[in-house]
């Protein structure tokens, strides 16, 4: 039942005394017991056990990976000589501590969240944010794995997937501290499914950027939905080059930046270093749904990643 690709399964490969053997073996079947009671699991079939086993060599391979800390230490007689040092009920509880320590990270904000105090949902974090936040704000923590192994949540298995999960939340927060910032009203957004922070950023600098330009009524303080006539006058404005190879130009890249720092009040380095890589990820997106739609193609119906005012 011990996955192949674990350094705890890789390091009992290189035990070979049959008196260490037995006494892991011991410490391991004790240690699934007490994941069953934890858990409040009813062994049924082999196939629950397994997963109990999995959880187990999971919670162990990572903290033995928290313990040997470096990438070069992870060789499989390093962490054999680990097993001999440390108990595998030590063990299981730094590793299950290191997802224990993002669920009790993530609940704390969200208490204080400006996403939550102005009644919005966990959809608004969009689909990655929302099955990673699902996963943490649970009465024991789970990976989002988005079916990429066959199921939606699963139990961490690698120290690899609690850093990533950790990326994820720190991103999460780091664009609810500038929300916090840009002092608009999203109430009457709240609670609906299609909202999140990316139709949100993009539809008020869109509003913003035709007022300061001419074509705007207004310089929205509250979230409205662009109409069709102004979204296309700033499509048009969007890109550059040719219908299949557009880009979205360095100017209006810079325009949003700048928009950005003065409604929030960060220097334009503190939102490069805080959120760079999620805006950059933004624009992409924005680049791979659109660059080969003609102005006359749009369709308010196909457009997500900007509030549109549906006829």
């Amino acid at each position: 039942m011990l996955p192949a690709d674990n350094l705890f399964a890789r390091a009992l490969e290189i035990l070979k005394p049959e008196a260490t053997l037995l006494q892991i073996q011991t410490e391991l079947a004790a240690l699934c017991n007490r994941i069953i009671s934890a858990d409040q699991k009813i062994i049924r079939d082999r196939e629950t056990l397994r997963g109990i086993v999995k959880k187990a060599c999971g919670y162990l391979s990572i903290g033995m990976e928290r313990l040997l800390s470096k990438k070069e230490n992870l060789e499989p007689a390093r962490a054999a000589a680990m097993l001999l040092r440390h108990s595998l009920e030590d063990l299981f509880r730094v590793g299950f501590g290191a997802a224990q320590e993002l669920k009790w990270r993530a609940e704390k904000w969200q208490k204080a969240s400006w996403f939550s105090s102005r009644g919005l949902s966990l959809a608004f974090w969009g689909e990655q944010g929302l099955g990673v936040l699902g996963g943490l704000l649970i009465r024991r923590p789970l990976f989002f794995d988005n079916y990429q192994t066959g199921t939606l949540y699963r139990e961490f298995i690698s120290l690899e997937e609690v850093e990533k999960t950790g990326d994820v939340l720190e991103g999460i927060m780091a664009l609810d501290s500038l929300f916090s910032r840009l002092n608009i009203d999203v109430t009457s957004f709240a609670g609906r499914p299609f909202f999140n922070y990316k139709n949100c950023l993009l539809t008020l600098w869109g509003a913003h950027h035709l007022y300061q330009n001419g074509g705007g009524d207004i310089e929205q303080a509250q979230v409205a939905p662009l109409t069709m006539q102004d979204f296309r006058r700033f499509f048009s404005r969007l890109w550059e080059g040719k219908k299949g190879s557009r880009r979205i130009r360095m100017a209006m890249r810079a325009d949003f930046l700048a928009w950005l720092c003065a409604r929030s009040g960060f220097s334009e380095d503190e939102i490069r270093r805080q959120v760079g890589l999620i805006l950059e990820d933004l624009f992409s997106e924005i680049e791979s749904e659109y660059r080969d739609v003609s102005l006359k193609n749009l369709d308010p119906h196909y457009i997500h990643l900007f509030l549109i005012r549906k006829p």
